[in-house]
C-alpha cells in the first residue's frame, strides 16, 4: 500500500504577524484553585455604615505549607480563603479578635471580582455590612480590560435606537444624575 500524504500550505500576510503583539480577550469556563492562589487583588468596599467612602486594601491569596489557603491582607490582617469550583463561589475572611469578615462573590471573570461583605462577631449575628469590587494585581491593564461595571450593556444600547431605557428618565425635580462610585 502507498504512503501518501496531503499537506495544506497556508500564507500569512505581514499584518497577521503584527497581531501576535496585541491581547486577545480569552473567557473562561471556570476557575481552579490554581488560577487563583498566588494572586493579589486590590480590593475597594463600601460599608453600608460609610457608603460615602470606600476602603482600599490589598489582598493576597496563599497557601502554606499545610495546604491551607491563607488571605493576607494589607492592614496586616489574616484569613481564609476558599474556591468552590462547581458553583465558582469565592469567599475571603479577614478575622479579628472579635469576629469575622467574608468577602464573597461569584467569580465571573478572571480579572475583576465584585461581591457583598458580610460579618458576625461573639455578641451579634451575621449580617450584611457592604459592597466591594476587586481588581487583580500584576497583569497589564490591556490584558485585563474593562472592568465590568464600566461597560455599556446591550440594553443601554437599545435606548439609544429608540426602545424603553431601563433607567428612568430625569424629571423637573430631579435635574441631576450622580455617578456611581468606584475604585478604578
Amino acid at each position: 500500500m502507498a504512503d501518501t500524504t496531503t499537506s495544506i500550505q497556508t500564507t500569512e500576510t505581514l499584518e497577521e504577524d503584527d497581531d501576535d503583539d496585541e491581547w486577545e480577550y480569552v473567557e473562561f469556563e471556570s476557575l481552579s484553585e490554581a488560577d487563583v492562589v498566588k494572586s493579589e487583588w486590590l480590593v475597594g468596599t463600601n460599608f453600608d455604615k460609610t457608603s460615602d467612602k470606600i476602603d482600599e486594601t490589598w489582598c493576597r491569596l496563599v497557601t502554606n505549607e499545610k495546604g491551607e489557603n491563607l488571605a493576607i491582607w494589607g492592614d496586616n490582617s489574616e484569613g481564609k480563603w476558599n474556591l468552590d469550583k462547581a458553583s465558582q463561589y469565592l469567599t475571603i475572611s479577614k478575622t479579628q479578635l472579635w469576629g469575622k469578615k467574608i468577602w464573597a462573590c461569584i467569580v465571573d471573570d478572571y480579572y475583576y471580582l465584585s461581591g457583598s461583605v458580610r460579618s458576625w462577631s461573639f455578641i451579634s449575628a451575621a449580617d450584611s455590612i457592604g459592597q466591594w469590587q476587586a481588581r487583580r494585581l500584576g497583569v497589564d491593564k490591556d490584558e485585563a480590560g474593562i472592568a465590568p461595571w464600566f461597560e455599556e450593556d446591550d440594553e443601554g444600547d437599545e435606548a439609544e435606537d429608540g426602545d424603553k431605557s431601563p433607567v428612568p428618565a430625569l424629571t423637573e425635580s430631579n435635574t441631576s444624575a450622580e455617578e456611581p462610585k468606584s475604585v478604578f
